[in-house]
């Protein structure tokens, strides 16, 4: 991070940064799933252009320096995002993607909640280390069940990155106050909290439709 963001960052209180976090998820994730529902199948080629502009963008968010670079690394972020899962719009009706948002979102305030009230049991950079290696090994697992038609593994995997990214959620709220002394933009955490928030939302509503 460039000297003058960081410094423009400390000067807004901790409650206000944590406001533009949220602020900032909020617009990432409308963005999103309009995105995701006025916008055609993302097959083939264009899932996997979605899916490189998505870690291009992460990239940029990163490198960018000032607000205005990141905001707009940040808004093609989760648009490339709403694009990847636009999907949920042609394989679910409409009734079953709300009951899943707002199961999501009710969970996801519920741990950030938490995480606020108890920061330190969920601030550790061991939880951070394990979340990501369990992650980086469900991935394998399921290239591995889509290589070799393993689709009931998908059953259990599913529940296992929703506890992923349910520890993800208490892991990043415990973590802001740290983000915040250390001069870090309020578009990094936002960005964090949109993938903790999608990736819920699409297991959740996979698992809920799996059970009828």
């Amino acid at each position: 991070m460039d000297k003058t963001t960081q410094v423009l960052e400390r000067e807004v209180s901790f409650g206000s940064w944590v406001k533009q976090v949220f602020a900032w998820l909020f617009v990432g994730l409308l963005l999103a799933f309009f995105v995701a529902f006025n916008t055609p199948p993302a097959y083939g080629w264009a899932g996997l252009g979605a899916f490189v502009v998505t870690i291009l963008a992460l990239v940029g968010m990163w490198k960018a320096k000032g607000t205005g670079g990141k905001a707009v690394m940040f808004l093609i972020f989760t648009a490339a995002m709403g694009y990847s899962i636009n999907y949920i719009a042609y394989y679910y009706a409409v009734e079953d993607v709300v009951t899943a948002l707002f199961t999501t979102s009710g969970i996801f305030l519920g741990l950030i909640i938490l995480a606020f009230i108890k920061p330190d049991a969920f601030r550790s950079n061991s939880l951070g280390a394990i979340l990501g290696f369990s992650l980086l090994g469900i991935i394998f697992m399921e290239i591995f069940a889509i290589i070799f038609g393993w689709g009931s593994v998908f059953s259990v995997t599913n529940w296992i990155v929703v506890l992923i990214f349910m520890g993800y959620t208490l892991w990043d709220t415990a973590k802001l106050k740290e983000r915040y002394e250390a001069g870090q933009s309020p578009i990094y955490s936002a960005a964090a909290f949109f993938l903790d928030f999608i990736n819920l939302f699409v297991r959740i509503l996979i698992i809920s439709k799996g059970r009828e």
